[in-house]
């Protein structure tokens, strides 16, 4: 049974079939990693239909979030080796040049834009983040993955398509879960310990990202 919450009758939320269907597909995800039923770059891209009664957008929306970290964290660790060549390496390496292909193309030219008759996100405050996102990548400016979660355009007319900004938003996330989880732990020396000083400890169970959704 799902934890969220349903909004009021007379308000929009997200189909809660929907949302848990896509809980339910995740969880089974995590419970067998190699079966590759959702990958965690695809994560933040669910769409959800709204309807009145649905669960609350804001808590599904943290939700999913905090789902996607997990699942970026367990796979790049996964594939992180100290004594190999860094995958998140080159994965940041590709995203970096795609992040950075966007900045170069000029205010008011970075995305296709709706036309006059119709609306997209503000090219004045889209713009605004690509020249952070230049500096960012360029070494001079500091963005966090929370910072470009709580990102919220305008509407106007004649703006940025909504798809093009959105998937780039999305790469962008990408980026910075693969530079805060995708790093090789570093190798440290193998030691014996004395049989005469050990102790027996209790393992620590294993932290389930679904415990709430129970």
């Amino acid at each position: 049974m799902s934890s969220f919450k349903n909004v009021a009758k007379g308000k929009f939320g997200y189909s809660p079939a929907e949302v848990d269907a896509f809980i339910a597909k995740a969880r089974s995800q995590y419970n067998n990693f190699s079966a590759q039923i959702l990958d965690w770059r695809d994560i933040t891209g669910q769409n959800f239909s709204l309807v009145k009664g649905g669960y609350d957008v804001v808590a599904v929306d943290a939700a999913i979030d905090k789902l996607q970290d997990t699942f970026a964290e367990r796979e790049l660790s996964k594939k992180s080796n100290p004594f190999a060549p860094s995958l998140s390496g080159s994965i940041l390496t590709e995203l970096r040049g795609l992040l950075l292909g966007r900045t170069d193309r000029g205010k008011g030219k970075a995305f296709a834009r709706a036309g006059v008759a119709g609306v997209g996100y503000s090219r004045k405050q889209v713009d605004a983040l690509l020249s952070i996102v230049q500096e960012f990548l360029n070494g001079a400016q500091p963005l966090s993955l929370e910072e470009v979660r709580e990102l919220k355009f305008k509407i106007q007319r004649g703006g940025y398509f909504e798809s093009q900004v959105d998937a780039y938003v999305e790469r962008l996330v990408e980026y910075l879960q693969t530079q805060r989880f995708g790093q090789p732990a570093a190798a440290t020396p193998i030691t014996f310990p004395d049989p005469a000083q050990a102790s027996p400890s209790q393992p620590n169970p294993p932290s389930n990202p679904y415990s709430e959704y129970e």
